[in-house]
């Protein structure tokens, strides 16, 4: 289990005992969602008494689930909010609770989500009685946007681990209402994959936004029964795979060096990379390096943030080496960026945060509120293209300003801080923390936005501006040359 994914699960059960352990005797307690996710909220904490479940469908008005009632939701308009607790068991976490806020109730006082999502994937799967032919046919026919990601070509037989499968996140719920799924361990397995990942995961989409997207939109009909990515997609999202998923695992040499002919009959991602290569007339040698390269190249390898959060979660050393922490020294100074969301710029909050920043030691370099385009560059390039709600608190929406700055006198971190991150070497980075708490404080009380992102050094910090538009990197280029 990664870092991240044990934060996810122990916040999640953290905050449902705490809302929920001194409140059992007297407050009413419903669930939001009347499907899987209640089911296995009902059976994750027995001890909590569940008085109603409420669902947006109706035709599951007045129906039952473990016995009890399912109702429509206007029935919460009867209640004082400081007498209920609300658990959202649902996957539409943030339209449930944009619908609670308008009927009056505070999130993390009246309603929490209570879906611990550790993962970047669904696994579920496929009846046998149903099979992968009228299932994949069923979800054609529920025209649900899906691809087959790999080794397809077996179909309708299935000898691999697993069937990948990446879908618009639009219809990732449709999947629930298909005949042959299941979440019951049996038939074929799934991994299902969303364009954006799943908001409340705080983990890496398995594929950078832009470029699931283009999986998908590339798609074809393969033998008139699935949907696989062309030639071109399959090429790519394997090489992709190949080497930030897998890396040392996948059994491909790291250097050009160290290659072995006979590897391109023995290894399965060899063999297919070659065919499709050749199909392709791709040149690219079959190592991780070289195929590294060959994606940078064609703007398919991932954001230096994406690689180390990966570097951390496969404990890749040569992951790790691709994108090493920028080591500043005493004296040198440091180039930072700050991401502000949206949930400060609506606030007014910018000048506000400018001031912080600069009572705190860090000089004002520019400060810029981004455009429609620069806003779709930043969110699917940074923060590894999730903005959702994270362990710190709720999300504070999407990028909307960068806030450029400079330390003149970088401060070393601690070698515990460094056991947590080993890329931030400067403390700096961390009054974000103490910066989010007295925004917070100061306008929310006790609820927590997490409205502020930043680089973790000064290499992360270049991306993130050249991300975001070539203007923004010749403001701070000219700034550099005229100030330090």
């Amino acid at each position: 289990m990664t870092m991240d994914t044990h934060q996810v699960i122990l916040s999640t059960e953290r905050r449902i005992e705490q809302m929920a352990g001194d409140s059992r005797s007297n407050k009413a307690i419903y669930l939001f969602g009347g499907s899987s996710g209640a089911r296995i909220f009902l059976e994750d904490y027995p001890a909590i008494n569940v008085k109603r479940i409420v669902d947006n469908d109706p035709k599951k008005w007045g129906t039952t689930l473990e016995g009890i009632e399912i109702c429509e939701p206007e029935i919460l308009n009867h209640e004082v909010p400081d007498d209920v607790l609300i658990f959202i068991t649902s996957m539409y976490v943030e339209q449930i609770s944009q619908q609670l806020e308008q009927m009056g109730f505070v999130r993390n006082q009246h309603f929490t989500y209570a879906l611990s999502i550790p993962m970047t994937s669904l696994t579920c799967y496929i009846d046998p009685e149903v099979g992968p032919e009228r299932f994949f046919q069923h979800m054609a026919e529920a025209e649900i946007d899906y691809v087959i990601l790999r080794w397809y070509e077996q179909l309708p037989d299935w000898n691999s681990k697993d069937i990948d499968i990446l879908v618009r996140d639009s219809d990732y719920m449709k999947l629930y209402g298909i005949h042959g799924f299941t979440l019951t361990p049996g038939g074929i397995p799934c991994e299902v994959y969303c364009v954006n990942g799943f908001k409340e995961s705080n983990l890496c989409p398995y594929y950078p936004p832009y470029l699931a997207q283009s999986i998908l939109e590339r798609k074809m009909l393969w033998r008139g029964k699935y949907y696989v990515p062309d030639d071109h997609a399959y090429f790519f999202s394997l090489a992709y795979h190949v080497v930030y998923h897998k890396a040392e695992k996948s059994g491909l040499p790291i250097y050009a060096d160290c290659e072995n002919p006979k590897l391109q009959h023995d290894n399965k991602y060899a063999r297919k990379l070659l065919e499709l290569a050749t199909s392709l007339k791709y040149e690219v040698p079959l190592n991780l390096e070289s195929l590294h390269q060959f994606l940078q190249k064609h703007n398919w390898a991932p954001s230096i943030d994406t690689v180390r959060r990966l570097a951390i979660d496969k404990r890749s050393p040569w992951l790790e080496s691709l994108h090493p922490s920028t080591n500043k020294q005493a004296g040198e100074g440091e180039f930072m960026v700050f991401i502000v969301r949206e949930w400060a710029v609506a606030n007014n909050l910018l000048q506000e945060i400018e001031g912080w920043l600069s009572r705190n030691g860090l000089e004002i370099m520019h400060t810029q509120v981004l455009d429609q385009v620069e806003k779709v560059n930043a969110a699917q390039r940074i923060r590894s293209g999730n903005w959702g709600t994270d362990a710190w608190g709720e999300s504070g929406g999407e990028p909307a300003a960068v806030i450029a700055v400079f330390d003149r006198d970088p401060t070393p971190v601690t070698d515990e801080l460094l056991q947590v991150n080993p890329y931030v070497r400067n403390m700096k980075y961390y009054m974000k923390r103490i910066l989010r708490e007295d925004i917070c404080k100061k306008y929310l009380g006790s609820k927590k936005v997490n409205f502020i992102h930043s680089s973790d050094d000064e290499a992360e910090a270049w991306e993130y501006v050249r991300a975001i538009s070539p203007q923004l990197v010749e403001r701070i280029e000219k700034w550099l040359r005229e100030k330090v």
